[in-house]
């Protein structure tokens, strides 16, 4: 089959223009960002966070134009201060995901953690090294130390 010139360069421009405007495909990023300093001092009252990550998920066309998707969360954690009996402190951890219809929490990703500050002012959980200052049943002082 035999197409002539018009034929050729309408298909020719159809060809073009459906690889400029679709063919750019995208990449796709995820981002952890922390909302706290390391080596800075921070304190809490009971129930609020002690610390918070958020995770953000980003598409990028793969030509390296802006992102047609900003930052969308996908999810967070925090650690919160719960309260102080003798010399045990008490935290909870929470994790949460995105979720179409807003942040929801997973019950499944629901902790309690008890630390013996009379054993040691340094607590790890996960992969965060943190110093209590000072602890009471108002409030928690505190150095991120490490993470």
């Amino acid at each position: 089959m035999r197409l002539d010139k018009f034929a050729a360069c309408v298909l020719l421009l159809a060809l073009l223009s459906a690889s400029v405007g679709c063919g750019r495909g995208y990449s796709e990023g995820s981002t952890r960002i922390r909302l706290y300093e390391i080596d800075r001092p921070y304190s809490a009252g009971v129930g609020a966070p002690m610390i918070s990550e958020v995770d953000k998920f980003t598409y990028f066309y793969k030509d390296g134009t802006k992102p047609y998707v900003t930052d969308e969360v996908t999810g967070s954690d925090e650690l919160i201060y719960t309260g102080r009996s003798g010399s045990v402190i008490t935290l909870t951890y929470r994790e949460f995901t995105g979720e179409s219809s807003g942040e929801l929490a997973r019950p499944a990703f629901f902790q309690t953690l008890t630390y013996d500050l009379a054993s040691s002012p340094i607590i790890g959980f996960k992969k965060h090294k943190i110093k209590v200052l000072d602890a009471n049943n108002e409030m928690i002082k505190f150095v991120v130390v490490s993470d």
